[in-house]
């Protein structure tokens, strides 16, 4: 008992040892970075050549590799990036809107270049918000907004469309590919290696699940894809034939015309381009400044010995530039006020995945808190959700929609919801929480149907001579992948499957003021660009989340210029220790040397979105999803 009792004083010696290493080492690391920090804030000599605020110049947006509408990672971790002199793959779509409207009414700004060598996609719906500011500037200012890019992706083409000019590197091309929906379908590898799991699902057309059974495409998917094709493209293909003046034959020629078409150009994709009137001219970046110089003869730059430059600010700084002179007015007026009514922009993305999965995108466990934040506070008048989800997880859509109306319909604030890109299945089950609904034409939504899942290896466990035992007090539960499906356990997941699908259509009949049969009719697990849902009553209206954000404070009796928005995207992940200790993870591998981590530091890893989808929980293995796996592109 004695030698017991110094054997726990001992581990527990080293215990407190290890979390004052632990500490100490945070603490150390934690210093540094804000050395760093203070170090990159820190004023430095200035250059005598930098632009001040009075030259006129030329504002450059080059966003980078994606522009979306929200953070997805902080503002410290972008610095941690630009340290290691890598760059954010992620632009803000709010923060070239705002570039734009300073940009509009600044007479000390030329003109705008957007500048898309380093972006490669932007979803159409925040294209069209973006598009819409471009030709709003290019008519209240009366300035003009060039593009150059190396290559032309088909998203961030689209985006360019609504800009003066084009122009394209002349080892370049313009991708203008179509809208394509397509699967692998591999029931017969399944069913040559024994693994062909037990598929079951309510919906006609709820395809995700097809793969598993099926060689190709059901006819009532096929029916479904086709018409998503037809509309999608119809919306793009007509945005850029309105803003460049083109035909289709210009934007996509058959396959046999773009054979005869790239010959006559000599198989030059950017002289094609050129041929095809879908760019202005072609020519390097540098021979591209040489003629913006002559566009905007007034936004000069002169240095000793040197030839005269376009002065040209790039839109990070420029915010910047223009955040600095209005934080000094504002500190010096000294004014305090209470809090503005207030709507508040909540951004679901990603998946919905179970709270137990530590790289969830949108789970209980990542909103709960923020959700009940939101709720108690009183200054938060309406909350606007703005969903870009193909669903997933029934059992967290639910948590999350059960929560919301708790904290905040139970609570008076008004809902209204914004769908992006996507808003299907359990995207649009959060919907249903809206008191009003707005999609953008491009939006995939719908797919109000739900399926299950349950993998079965007792046929490949036979064939390679391996047999399971057990003993049980419940014999013939399905949570064992060894053992067929009991008739008892399939018909007890037919019947879930059954009433979670009763329960989706119900929600949407309350939520639309529908009936139950005649949202039956349009669900099935079929989906609608935002056009079609507007038609059939799935939405209210088409439009931006600017539109939503007005229709919120509008619900909520608020007077333009008598609230503020906020889109702050408040998450715990992107506190200041979570990210210091994760690259520090990351960089040292601090896991696996002197002593084990504790479990709490353990979690902060990078993100694998590949783990997402996971087959099973730790309670057994069957999940039921609702979840449509398409990205439009």
């Amino acid at each position: 008992m004695f030698l017991i009792k110094i054997f726990k004083f001992f581990m527990a010696l080293a215990c407190f040892y290890v979390k004052l290493v632990v500490g100490i080492t945070v603490v150390i690391f934690s210093l540094i970075a804000f050395i760093f920090i203070a170090a990159l804030a820190a004023p430095s000599d200035k250059d005598e050549n930098a632009l001040t605020e009075l030259d006129n110049k030329v504002v450059v947006i080059s966003p980078n590799a994606e522009i979306t509408d929200h953070r997805f990672i902080s503002e410290f971790e972008e610095v941690v990036l630009q340290l290691n002199k890598r760059q954010s793959p992620y632009s803000y779509s709010d923060q070239i809107i705002k570039t734009l409207d300073i940009a509009a009414k600044d007479p000390n700004v030329s003109g705008i270049i957007l500048d898309l060598s380093r972006n490669s996609y932007v979803s159409y719906g925040i294209a069209d918000v973006i598009g819409k500011k471009i030709d709003e500037f290019r008519k209240s200012s009366k300035k003009k907004i060039i593009t150059f890019a190396p290559a032309y992706t088909q998203s961030n083409y689209y985006l360019a469309s609504f800009t003066d000019s084009l122009t394209l590197d002349p080892s370049g091309s313009v991708d203008l590919h179509g809208v394509t929906f397509g699967n692998l379908y591999f029931r017969k590898l399944l069913e040559e290696y024994n693994l062909a799991p037990y598929v079951f699902k309510h919906g006609k057309y709820k395809s995700a699940v097809e793969p598993y059974f099926l060689d190709e495409m059901s006819d009532a998917a096929r029916e479904n894809y086709q018409a998503i094709v037809k509309n999608v493209w119809s919306r793009i293909s007509g945005t850029i034939k309105n803003n460049r003046g083109l035909d289709d034959s210009q934007i996509l020629p058959s396959i046999e015309q773009k054979y005869t078409l790239l010959s006559r150009a000599g198989f030059n994709d950017a002289a094609y381009a050129l041929m095809q009137k879908q760019v202005d001219q072609v020519m390097s970046y540098d021979s591209f400044l040489a003629e913006a110089l002559k566009l905007f003869p007034k936004a000069v730059k002169k240095e000793k010995y040197k030839e005269t430059q376009l002065a040209a600010m790039n839109f990070r700084e420029y915010l910047s530039l223009k955040s600095d002179t209005k934080e000094t007015e504002s500190a010096s007026s000294g004014e305090e006020r209470a809090p503005d009514p207030t709507v508040k922009v909540i951004y679901f993305t990603g998946e919905i995945t179970g709270s137990s999965n530590e790289n969830a995108f949108i789970s209980y466990d990542n909103y709960a808190d923020q959700i009940r934040k939101i709720g108690n506070d009183q200054s938060v008048k309406a909350v606007v959700l703005r969903i870009n989800s193909p669903g997933g997880s029934v059992v967290e859509a639910v948590r999350l929609v059960n929560e919301m109306t708790d904290c905040f319909k139970n609570r008076g604030k008004k809902i209204v919801i914004s769908q992006g890109s996507m808003a299907a299945s359990g995207g649009y089950m959060l919907s249903t929480l809206g008191d009003y609904i707005y999609a953008e034409p491009t939006t995939i939504t719908g797919s109000i149907g739900v399926f299950g899942v349950v993998p079965t290896f007792k046929k490949a466990a036979d064939r390679l001579g391996v047999n399971y035992n057990e003993v049980t007090n419940n014999p013939g539960d399905y949570r064992n992948p060894f053992q067929e499906l009991s008739e008892p356990a399939r018909k007890s997941i037919e019947g879930s499957i059954e009433g979670t699908y009763a329960d989706f259509v119900t929600m949407v009949s309350r939520s639309r003021n529908m009936k139950f049969d005649d949202v039956d009719q349009i669900a099935q697990g079929r989906v609608w660009t935002g056009i079609e849902a507007k038609e059939i009553g799935l939405v209210d209206e088409l439009g931006t989340l600017d539109d939503a954000v007005e229709k919120a404070a509008s619900l909520a009796g608020l007077k333009k210029g008598q609230y503020k928005v906020d889109n702050s995207v408040d998450d715990q992940n992107l506190s200041f220790g979570n990210i210091l200790l994760k690259n520090i993870s990351v960089k040292l591998n601090i896991e696996n040397i002197l002593f084990p981590l504790p479990e709490e530091l353990k979690v902060l890893k990078t993100v694998d979105p590949a783990k997402l989808f996971s087959s099973a929980d730790s309670n057994g293995r069957l999940k039921i999803y609702s979840y449509t796996p398409l990205r439009v592109e």
